[in-house]
Protein backbone atom coordinates (compact mmCIF):
# COMPACT_ATOMS: atom_id res chain seq x y z
CA UNK A 1 0.00 0.00 0.00
CA UNK A 2 1.42 3.59 -0.97
CA UNK A 3 1.73 6.17 1.71
CA UNK A 4 -0.08 9.65 1.25
CA UNK A 5 0.42 12.45 3.23
CA UNK A 6 -1.15 12.33 6.90
CA UNK A 7 -0.57 8.85 6.77
CA UNK A 8 1.54 7.14 9.82
CA UNK A 9 4.44 5.98 9.11
CA UNK A 10 5.73 2.49 9.71
CA UNK A 11 8.73 3.35 12.08
CA UNK A 12 9.45 -0.53 12.99
CA UNK A 13 11.18 -1.23 9.71
CA UNK A 14 13.89 1.46 10.45
CA UNK A 15 15.64 -0.89 12.60
CA UNK A 16 16.66 -3.00 9.33
CA UNK A 17 18.39 -0.29 7.48
CA UNK A 18 22.50 -0.51 7.61
CA UNK A 19 24.36 2.66 8.87
CA UNK A 20 27.85 3.76 7.70
CA UNK A 21 29.67 1.65 9.95
CA UNK A 22 27.94 -1.45 8.51
CA UNK A 23 25.56 -1.98 11.76
CA UNK A 24 21.71 -1.66 11.61
CA UNK A 25 20.63 1.32 13.49
CA UNK A 26 19.26 1.36 16.40
CA UNK A 27 15.79 2.65 15.14
CA UNK A 28 13.65 5.34 13.48
CA UNK A 29 13.99 7.99 16.77
CA UNK A 30 18.21 7.77 16.33
CA UNK A 31 18.11 9.47 13.10
CA UNK A 32 16.93 13.44 14.47
CA UNK A 33 18.84 15.51 16.53
CA UNK A 34 15.79 17.09 18.07
CA UNK A 35 12.28 15.90 18.32
CA UNK A 36 10.80 18.19 16.05
CA UNK A 37 12.89 18.02 13.33
CA UNK A 38 11.51 17.05 10.29
CA UNK A 39 13.37 13.91 7.63
CA UNK A 40 13.45 14.34 4.31
CA UNK A 41 14.22 10.64 2.99
CA UNK A 42 15.42 9.61 -0.50
CA UNK A 43 14.96 6.24 -1.50
CA UNK A 44 16.85 5.83 -4.81
CA UNK A 45 16.17 2.92 -6.76
CA UNK A 46 18.82 2.21 -8.84
CA UNK A 47 22.28 3.04 -8.86
CA UNK A 48 22.29 5.33 -11.75
CA UNK A 49 19.57 7.43 -9.50
CA UNK A 50 21.65 6.64 -6.30
CA UNK A 51 24.39 8.76 -8.18
CA UNK A 52 22.19 11.52 -9.13
CA UNK A 53 20.73 11.51 -5.85
CA UNK A 54 24.24 11.87 -4.13
CA UNK A 55 25.04 14.79 -6.51
CA UNK A 56 21.67 16.53 -5.46
CA UNK A 57 22.55 16.27 -2.10
CA UNK A 58 26.06 17.95 -2.25
CA UNK A 59 24.98 20.58 -4.26
CA UNK A 60 22.58 21.50 -1.71
CA UNK A 61 24.71 23.36 0.52
CA UNK A 62 25.32 25.61 -2.46
CA UNK A 63 21.83 26.74 -2.35
CA UNK A 64 20.79 25.88 1.31
CA UNK A 65 22.54 27.29 4.72
CA UNK A 66 24.14 24.54 6.81
CA UNK A 67 22.19 24.89 9.90
CA UNK A 68 18.74 24.22 8.33
CA UNK A 69 16.10 22.35 10.78
CA UNK A 70 15.82 19.44 8.73
CA UNK A 71 17.87 15.77 8.94
CA UNK A 72 18.19 14.24 5.07
CA UNK A 73 18.13 10.84 4.83
CA UNK A 74 19.56 8.80 1.69
CA UNK A 75 18.65 5.24 1.54
CA UNK A 76 20.12 3.52 -1.20
CA UNK A 77 21.73 -0.13 -1.94
CA UNK A 78 25.29 1.37 -2.39
CA UNK A 79 28.11 -0.05 -0.01
CA UNK A 80 28.65 1.37 3.92
CA UNK A 81 31.97 2.79 1.86
CA UNK A 82 30.32 4.48 -0.77
CA UNK A 83 28.02 6.23 1.78
CA UNK A 84 31.16 7.24 4.36
CA UNK A 85 32.13 9.09 1.25
CA UNK A 86 29.05 10.51 0.56
CA UNK A 87 28.98 12.43 4.32
CA UNK A 88 32.13 12.96 4.07
CA UNK A 89 32.01 14.83 0.30
CA UNK A 90 28.72 16.88 1.90
CA UNK A 91 28.04 19.85 2.95
CA UNK A 92 25.13 19.55 4.22
CA UNK A 93 24.23 16.83 6.95
CA UNK A 94 23.31 13.90 5.57
CA UNK A 95 22.82 10.36 6.75
CA UNK A 96 23.24 7.41 3.77
CA UNK A 97 21.57 4.14 4.75
CA UNK A 98 21.81 0.76 2.89
CA UNK A 99 19.15 -1.36 1.83
CA UNK A 100 20.51 -5.22 0.82
CA UNK A 101 17.67 -5.81 -1.78
CA UNK A 102 14.78 -3.49 -1.96
CA UNK A 103 12.57 -5.89 -3.24
CA UNK A 104 12.22 -8.57 0.10
CA UNK A 105 12.66 -5.28 2.14
CA UNK A 106 10.08 -4.92 4.99
CA UNK A 107 10.83 -1.33 4.84
CA UNK A 108 10.60 -0.90 1.55
CA UNK A 109 7.53 -2.54 1.64
CA UNK A 110 6.00 -0.73 4.46
CA UNK A 111 6.66 2.46 2.23
CA UNK A 112 4.84 1.64 -0.52
CA UNK A 113 8.01 0.62 -3.02
CA UNK A 114 7.43 -2.21 -4.48
CA UNK A 115 8.61 -3.63 -8.30
CA UNK A 116 5.77 -1.07 -9.93
CA UNK A 117 7.74 1.87 -8.18
CA UNK A 118 11.22 0.97 -9.24
CA UNK A 119 10.05 2.12 -12.18
CA UNK A 120 10.62 5.87 -10.85
CA UNK A 121 14.22 6.69 -10.25
CA UNK A 122 13.19 8.17 -6.75
CA UNK A 123 10.40 8.13 -3.99
CA UNK A 124 10.47 11.05 -1.54
CA UNK A 125 8.67 11.20 1.96
CA UNK A 126 8.61 14.46 4.30
CA UNK A 127 8.38 12.89 7.94
CA UNK A 128 7.29 14.38 11.01
CA UNK A 129 9.93 13.20 13.32
CA UNK A 130 7.40 14.03 16.33
CA UNK A 131 4.46 12.58 15.14
CA UNK A 132 5.39 10.18 12.42
CA UNK A 133 3.11 11.57 10.40
CA UNK A 134 3.68 11.98 6.31
CA UNK A 135 4.12 15.36 5.21
CA UNK A 136 4.46 14.85 2.06
CA UNK A 137 4.87 11.55 -0.08
CA UNK A 138 6.29 11.45 -4.17
CA UNK A 139 7.14 7.94 -5.10
CA UNK A 140 8.09 9.20 -9.14
CA UNK A 141 10.65 12.07 -7.97
CA UNK A 142 13.55 13.89 -10.40
CA UNK A 143 16.33 13.93 -8.01
CA UNK A 144 17.04 17.49 -8.94
CA UNK A 145 13.80 18.07 -7.15
CA UNK A 146 15.44 16.74 -3.62
CA UNK A 147 16.32 20.70 -3.02
CA UNK A 148 12.56 21.57 -3.07
CA UNK A 149 12.13 18.88 -0.78
CA UNK A 150 14.13 19.90 2.21
CA UNK A 151 12.78 23.66 1.37
CA UNK A 152 9.85 22.17 1.78
CA UNK A 153 10.29 20.24 5.16
CA UNK A 154 12.04 23.21 6.32
CA UNK A 155 9.05 25.33 6.01
CA UNK A 156 7.10 22.72 7.71
CA UNK A 157 9.32 23.06 10.39
CA UNK A 158 8.91 26.59 10.68
CA UNK A 159 5.18 26.61 10.57
CA UNK A 160 5.33 24.21 13.42
CA UNK A 161 6.98 26.53 15.69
Amino acid sequence: KSLSANDMCPLAPWAELIGVDGEPISGFASLTDAADQPLVVAFAHYRRSSQLVKQAGTSLSQALQRSLPVQLVVVTTDSCADNRKLVKKSAVPIIPLRIEDPMRSNWCSAYGLTSESAKYELAVFIIDSDTGKCVSVNYDCSPVALRDYVKKAAAFWQRSQ
